[in-house]
């Protein structure tokens, strides 16, 4: 039947797709650029029952996947349902297989779960005199939890972990968030959107609510100069982690960069327990 075709089709693009990405994560991960190296590129075989394979020279891993999706289109008997099985495939497969390699060694590993540790004292620390506060604390807590468990990782419990440690992150800029407003000024569908984005994209919640804070911060600290230090204090920190957050995946082979990026992290979040206690 042409459904079991289109099945088995399927089944067989998203196999061979998966060993293209395979042998992108041995040349390396995907936070730093390749050497040119030959890479097979899938398109659709002409007789509409599995994938031929185009040898060709390319300078980024990535262009191989657009050159897939682009053939799977051109196939109209199954090419639209391949490209959107693939596409649903990649967002999943971008989260869990190709991991940074870091923790190179035990020292690195060692000094890795210790700087995790201050995001555990600071979530102790925080203002807990309401509920969303003290949802924010714990989260923090748990983002220490998580990053611990990944950096002691190893082995496909790595994978997992990673993709762990930023939704943990995630969740705790919407609490954060959520912690800064009353609850008649919190939009529900913006929260209730952004923790179901968060098994999917975390980076992006992430993002979206540290904008939301960060503007918040500024605002506060412009109405109320007992903040001000403490702003520009997280204002300084949160530039230097974000220039050691893209320096760990640009010099993937300095190490003890990404525990750097920890510290200035944790400082960062430290700063916004004055802001909580000045929230209403």
């Amino acid at each position: 039947m042409p459904w079991k075709r289109i099945e088995s089709t399927s089944h067989n693009t998203l196999k061979q797709l998966r060993g293209v990405r395979l042998r992108r994560c041995e040349h390396g991960d995907d936070h730093h650029p390749r050497p040119q190296h030959e890479e097979y590129v899938l398109a659709p075989s002409s007789h509409g029952n599995g994938l031929k394979k185009h040898r060709h020279d390319v300078a980024v891993g990535g262009k191989s996947q657009a050159g897939f999706w682009r053939a799977a289109l051109s196939d109209e008997r199954v090419g639209w349902i391949a490209a959107a099985l693939a596409a649903v495939d990649d967002l999943r497969w971008s989260k869990h297989s190709c991991v940074p390699k870091g923790d190179r060694t035990v020292l690195e590993t060692v000094v890795n779960v210790a700087t995790s540790m201050p995001f555990i004292l600071v979530g102790l620390h925080t203002p807990r005199e309401k509920l969303a506060k003290r949802m924010y604390g714990n989260s923090i807590i748990g983002v220490g939890i998580a990053s611990s468990l990944y950096h002691s990782s190893r082995g496909d419990a790595r994978k997992i972990l990673r993709f762990c440690d930023y939704a943990m992150i995630a969740t705790s800029t919407l609490c954060l968030s959520s912690a800064l407003r009353s609850e008649k000024d919190n939009p529900r569908a913006l929260v209730m959107a952004s923790a179901l984005m968060i098994p999917f994209q975390p980076m992006l919640v992430t993002a979206l609510h540290t904008g939301i804070m960060e503007a918040q911060f500024a605002l506060k600290s412009r109405k109320n100069p007992k903040l001000r230090k403490v702003h520009s204090v997280h204002t300084m920190s949160s530039l230097l982690g974000g220039a050691l957050f893209a320096g760990n995946h640009y010099f993937t082979d300095t190490p003890y960069v990404h525990a750097a990026w920890h510290l200035a992290a944790a400082v960062s979040v430290a700063t916004l327990g004055s802001m909580l206690q000045e929230s209403q």
